[in-house]
């Protein structure tokens, strides 16, 4: 089963990290956003995090700092 269909959402973002950064595989933003999407729907802290990095840094998609904003207030009201 593909981690896209797992609704994993620790396996989500782990690979969407990896493709955000390149790690084992050739570096994707627009896979890493689909990955952390599915994972921040669930709730995933660290996904969300991600999310606000890629909007922030304009990483896959223009720069915007209110977007970014928002996933990490997502993230940091869970602690």
């Amino acid at each position: 089963k593909r981690v896209e269909e797992t609704n994993d959402s620790e396996d989500q973002y782990q690979l969407g990290f990896c493709y955000s950064n390149g790690t084992g595989v050739p570096q994707s933003f627009k896979k890493a956003i689909e990955l952390y999407t599915l994972s921040c729907e669930q709730g995933n802290p660290n996904a969300q995090r991600g999310l606000g990095y890629l909007h922030n840094n304009g990483s896959g998609f223009p720069k915007d700092p209110q977007k970014a904003m928002k996933y990490c207030q997502m993230a940091a009201d869970q602690g």
